[in-house]
């Protein structure tokens, strides 16, 4: 067993890939969504998210933009690379307090 390397050998891939399409360009940007880990290919449920947290239209971001995102001991000023989206509690739109549980949408959340 070894420690998630969040599948480097793809990563170095599409780096690779983006500067032999940019030949003598100092242009190497990686296509958004262009790869993905292994373990977020395989699962048929779509629950694992890869990519640039950086880049405001990838997938990733914009999940991360949600008011249910949090990452396990922040409070202890632990900076992890790995996030979780919090459960939602109640999806009935019929519940009084409805509208102040999180949304299960990539869309953000009306201000």
């Amino acid at each position: 067993m070894e420690k998630c390397t969040f599948c480097v050998q793809r990563i170095e891939e599409a780096k690779i890939t983006a500067h032999a399409r940019a030949g003598g360009s100092a242009d190497t940007l990686i296509p958004r969504d262009s790869f993905t880990t292994a373990c977020a290919q395989a699962c048929p449920t779509g629950a694992l998210v890869f990519g640039d947290v950086k880049d405001p239209e990838s997938r990733v971001s914009k999940m991360k933009k949600q008011d249910r995102n949090y990452r396990l001991l922040e409070y202890l000023n632990v900076n992890t690379r790995t996030s979780y989206l919090a459960r939602i509690r109640n999806p009935n739109p019929k519940m009084p307090d409805a509208a102040n549980i999180g949304v299960a949408s990539l869309e953000e959340k009306p201000a």
